[in-house]
């Protein structure tokens, strides 16, 4: 199976696909509905965790994006970061332990730099950006298949841009 997201033309209307790899079977795990859509998610089988970036309406009506973990098996969802900023993409390890996520602290807006998350004990920690300029971010992760080490692309502001 493929894992993919499908974005609406509007806000709210994104969504989790699969895809079997003869291209045949297409089905939605986790459809948009009022307030909630999905941006990005990751994961090393559908029989497991998947980390998901969720775009939602927060109880204070403000639109924000928040990171959990999702099990399709049961359906259960756990927030994965407890401070608050600009919540991106996750990556989940290849063991399931940890996530690598990008993130902006509410104190450092504008540098979305590469954070981890332990799953089982939920501490966090800065992995990239304290070398890193501004206008500089990060995304794009990849776990090394035995869970040592992670690559990521460092993206740049042109001049002027």
């Amino acid at each position: 199976m493929i894992l993919f997201v499908s974005l609406g033309r509007a806000p709210f209307q994104d969504s989790i696909n699969t895809i079997s790899l003869d291209g045949r079977e297409l089905k939605q795990l986790l459809a948009p509905a009022a307030g909630r859509s999905y941006v990005h998610a990751s994961g090393n089988s559908l029989q497991d965790i998947l980390a998901v970036a969720v775009h939602e309406v927060a109880p204070t009506r403000e639109v924000v994006d928040h990171l959990f973990t999702y099990n399709p098996r049961n359906g259960a969802w756990r927030r994965l970061v407890n401070t608050e900023g600009i919540e991106g993409a996750g990556f989940l390890s290849p063991d399931r332990s940890r996530a690598a996520f990008v993130f902006a602290p509410d104190r450092e807006p504008i540098q979305l730099r590469l954070w981890g998350v332990d799953l089982k004990t939920g501490e966090t920690a800065k992995l990239t950006g304290d070398d890193a300029e501004e206008g500089m971010w990060d995304g794009y992760a990849s776990w090394r298949p035995d869970g040592q080490e992670i690559a990521f692309l460092r993206m740049r502001r042109a001049p002027g841009a």
